[in-house]
Parts: C-alpha cells; structure tokens; sequence
C-alpha cells in the first residue's frame, strides 16, 4: 500500500486550502473554454482540463512530492517517478499515484466524486480520514478499467467497473494509432486532436508539409508534443484554447 503520510504539511496544506495569489510559486490555471485545454506541468506530466475547472500546484514541484488541487474534471497523464508521489486533492478524495492516467472528477456542485483509471494503479482514500489519523481508514487501489465514486456528505467510496454508461460520462483517453513512418504532421496532430480532444494550431502554414517518422504510443501528451517538435525543430506552448506550434516549416 503507498504511504499517504499527512496531507497537512506545509505544502500540501497550502496548495489545498490557501489562496494561490498571496504565495509566489503558486499556479492557477482555469478553464473558460467549451473546449478541453492542456496544462503541463513542471515535471512533464500532462492534464486535460475541462471547462469549469481549475487546476492549483506548485512551480517547481516540492522536494518530495507532487501535490495538485483540482475543482472541476481532468484526465492526468502522470510522469512516473517513484520518489515523489503524485497527489490530486479533489473535494474531500485524495488520489496518489506514481505513474499512469486516470480522469478525476470533482466539480462543486456535484454530490459524488469519481476516479476512473485508464493505466496503472491509483490509491484513492478520503481526506477526512488522512486528517484525523483513522486508524482503520477507507482505502482502495484501483486498476484499469476500474472506478471510484466518492459520496461527498457520507465521505463513502463505492468500486465498480467502467461500465458503457460510465464511459460516455467520463473523459477517457481511448487507443489509437500513433506510430507513424513519414507522416505529414498534420496526420500526426489530427491524430491527437482526436484522442486528446486538443486542438493544434500552426502558427506557420508551412510546418504542415513536414513529415516525420515517430512512435508516440508511450510517454504524456507534453512528452509527444516534445517529441515531435524535437524532430521539426520547433516549439509549441500552450493558449486558452489550443497548443500552438512554431517552426520555419518545410517546403511542399
């Protein structure tokens, strides 16, 4: 079983309770949109954050841990690393996790948070019982394929399988194919639009005609986006409502 320890250290404390504005390392990110907006973060994972939700961590992340607050719904493609766990605080849930993908939703109004995990394992427990030291906590670890929903008035958590029903509610990243041999780009980036519901603008025209070969079946949206930018020889940075690519382009 991975180890919680306390959520109220200092850190984590902060990014769950205080106010980001008044600390300096403090991130907020919020999505306006009607559309999913990537947020990648320091240590190269990715979240998919959907509209009406807002994203708080720290940059850099702490020494020894990797906390976020999350209000809203988000799919987190998570940068394994066993030394520094990576913890979602999600409306009285806590998930921690070392390395996978998994989608959280926590949005205010709601009456129920769910954790659905697409790879990996997460370990799910509720925060009251972290806080008040229970000994004989309510935890679970969830593997693929498999869900949590967390009754916010009870603090109770209920494990099912991710049934049909269930899909068409909740952001999961499905297969496709995303090995390529001489490709045009824009193949490539329609290809992840279509898995990531991101959408990529080319601030130059010209980079369409580049074609690469890759195998991005593997690593975080912000790990492929680095990847393929790495063999353009261009940069991409994220806006409120699409990744913008930057490069000299190539000629038809």
């Amino acid at each position: 079983m991975l180890n919680l320890g306390t959520p109220a250290t200092k850190i984590e404390q902060t990014i769950a309770q205080q106010n980001p504005e008044s600390l300096i390392d403090s991130v907020m990110v919020t999505n306006f949109e009607q559309k999913p907006r990537l947020v990648s973060l320091p240590d190269g994972s990715s979240v998919i954050l959907q509209k009406g939700s807002n994203l708080r961590y720290e940059n850099p992340f702490p020494k020894e841990s990797r906390p976020v607050a999350l209000s809203g719904e988000a799919y987190f493609e998570v940068v394994e690393d066993a030394k520094k766990p990576f913890t979602v605080y999600a409306n009285g849930l806590i998930a921690k996790v070392l390395g996978t993908s998994f989608n959280v939703k926590a949005y205010e109004k709601d009456a129920n948070v769910t954790v659905t995990v697409r790879t990996g394992k997460v370990f799910v427990t509720p925060e009251k019982d972290v806080q008040t030291k229970k000994n004989e906590r309510e935890d679970m670890i969830l593997t693929p394929n498999e869900q949590v929903v967390f009754t916010i008035k009870e603090a109770k958590m209920f494990r099912s399988p991710v049934n049909a029903l269930a899909e068409r509610k909740t952001f999961v990243i499905r297969p496709v194919n995303l090995v390529f041999n001489a490709v045009p780009v824009k193949d490539v980036f329609a290809e992840i639009e279509k898995a990531y519901g991101i959408k990529v603008v080319f601030k130059d025209p010209s980079l369409q005609n580049c074609r690469i070969t890759t195998d991005l079946k593997e690593g975080t949206l912000s790990q492929k986006l680095d990847i393929i930018c790495k063999t353009l020889e261009a940069t991409w940075n994220t806006e409120a409502e699409f990744v913008a690519v930057t490069g000299r382009g190539c000629h038809p």
